[in-house]
């Protein structure tokens, strides 16, 4: 009985259950579904990244045999024309890398050789500053010298000069002489 009331509950208010469970159960399977294809799609980038990459150096034997059961395809024709672009792609990738390792050679020969020519570029900047000084002892010696002959000239002229006062105060003094002597003349 109680089947049959609850079936006329849902009836009279147009629920089904059942489509209540298949929504339910439809709900769940896709987001299982979903949850699933993102951890496969994982799986699948992972698996193209590690174990399907072709090791770096690796190449096909190239074989001229043709298959007796098939005749050669366009896929056939493109694959070979894909390993042929693949093999030069590798050979300019190795020459490249030489070129590149060449490269480094250079640019450390070249980092030597502009330390080697800091250095001597320093050690011109330093016999350049002593030079420099020894130029700027010479010019203080020559203006010493020079000084030195000028202050010997003025010595000799302040020599004239406390010669010529000396015979100044004789003279002056023969002059007081002679003028006390003329005065006492006049007094008399």
């Amino acid at each position: 009985m109680e089947g049959s009331e609850s079936e006329e509950i849902f009836n009279s208010l147009n629920l089904n259950p059942q489509l209540f469970i298949n929504e339910g159960v439809a709900h769940i399977r896709n987001m299982i579904q979903s949850n699933l294809d993102k951890r496969l799609a994982m799986w699948e980038k992972y698996c193209l990244k590690h174990c399907f990459v072709v090791p770096e150096g690796f190449s096909l034997r190239k074989t001229n045999e043709s298959c007796d059961d098939h005749s050669v395809g366009f896929d056939d024709i493109a694959d070979s024309e894909l390993d042929a672009q693949l093999d030069t792609l590798r050979d300019k990738l190795t020459l490249v890398g030489k070129e590149s390792a060449e490269l480094n050679r250079e640019l450390r020969a070249l980092e030597r050789q502009s330390t080697l020519s800091n250095h001597n570029a320093a050690s011109v900047n330093d016999a350049l500053q002593l030079y420099e000084k020894q130029s700027v002892n010479e010019m203080f010696q020559g203006l010493s010298s020079v000084a030195l002959e000028e202050l010997q000239g003025f010595v000799a002229d302040l020599e004239t000069l406390l010669t010529l006062s000396q015979e100044l105060e004789i003279m002056l003094a023969q002059s007081k002489a002679a003028l006390q002597t003329l005065v006492r003349l006049l007094l008399k």
